[in-house]
């Protein structure tokens, strides 16, 4: 999604473990190698937009308020949790004024419910320049710069998630259901990314340095008819009906620097690598409203469709690396 194709010099996977791949490596690795200096000048714009008639333009479609900025990828702070949240005591009835729980509660999101709209289509863009400057002491130096924008959009008007077990009775093959949740699935899926490097070659040198951004933000909207079936083992029976609103927000950043000498005389390489990686996960504000039908009323009764609830979580990680390659030509048993 970031990698334009014309400025990709080789890919390699990697399946098994091999001594110069880093310690934590697990499962297989893709290396990408952008070229260090391209071919020829490159400028290249890309815009396209994709339309799927299930999905796109649909008036069904369902969304929620979120922030000025889920277009971009990221939450500005409208889904942060309220000043306070960390304290030992909250603001409640039993510890605060009626005033200091109206200004704890009043920087909550009022939005607990989905609302209609019509979906939009598909589109994204891309840009990419790349370039190559002989410089005045005969050194070369090389700069790339790309960007991306995605923004992809799908919805199910009969979304379907099932629970089943085994029978009580255990003379039947068939599985008992035990919890259905069907209805309306929506989402909204931000991708933005860039990269930009610079490389400087000498005679005997070459130097590189690569900045790359990822983020990715995915807004999610469902309103469900659940089903909770007395019948099966540990359930409680019950019917009722559940908005949710989630959003998941997700970056990567990484700085790489890399440098390779070639000694001509003594035949020795040394290609050294160091690289950094911050990469973060963010769910702020997820929330889940449910009501369950008694005596065809909707109320919020717990225990059974659940009471209304948001749930902040994060995670964060930071990756450093580096290594040194030394190689030498030998000749064994030249004539």
């Amino acid at each position: 999604d970031v990698f334009p194709t014309n400025m990709i010099d080789n890919m390699l996977i990697v399946k098994s473990f091999t001594p110069e791949l880093p310690a934590d490596f697990t499962g297989g690795i893709v290396n990408i190698e952008t070229k260090d200096f391209p071919d020829q000048k490159i400028f290249d714009i890309s815009l396209s937009v994709e339309y799927n008639p299930a999905m796109h333009l649909n008036s069904d479609y369902i969304t929620y308020d979120g922030s000025n900025t889920d277009f971009l990828g990221f939450d500005n702070g409208e889904r942060d949790l309220p000043s306070g949240y960390d304290l030992a005591d909250i603001p409640t009835p039993f510890n605060s004024t009626n005033g200091q729980v109206s200004e704890f509660l009043n920087e909550f999101s009022p939005t607990l419910g989905v609302s209609p709209q019509t979906s939009p289509i598909n589109y994204n863009f891309g840009f990419t320049y790349a370039d190559q400057k002989e410089l005045a002491n005969g050194n070369t130096l090389g700069y790339m710069f790309t960007g991306n924008y995605k923004n992809n959009t799908t919805f199910y008007d009969d979304a379907f998630y099932g629970e089943y077990q085994n029978d009580r009775n255990t003379s039947v093959i068939e599985f008992q259901r035990a919890a259905t949740t069907q209805g309306l699935l929506a989402e909204n899926n931000v991708l933005l990314g860039g990269l930009a490097g610079l490389a400087y070659k000498t005679s005997q040198s070459k130097y590189r340095l690569t900045l790359m951004r990822l983020q990715n933000g995915v807004s999610r909207s469902g309103d469900f008819d659940l089903v909770d079936d007395e019948d099966a083992i540990g359930k409680s029976g019950y019917i009722g009906i559940s908005e949710n609103l989630e959003y998941n927000e997700r970056q990567i950043t990484n700085l790489f620097l890399n440098g390779e000498h070639h000694f001509n005389e003594s035949g020795w390489t040394i290609d050294w690598r160091a690289a950094s990686t911050w990469s973060s996960q963010d769910d702020p504000d997820i929330r889940k409203t449910a009501f369950t039908r008694i005596n065809d009323n909707w109320r919020f009764a717990a225990g059974a469709a659940g009471n209304p609830s948001r749930l902040w979580r994060a995670l964060d990680e930071v990756n450093t690396v580096g290594k040194i390659d030394l190689t030498k030509d030998l000749e064994i048993l030249a004539r």
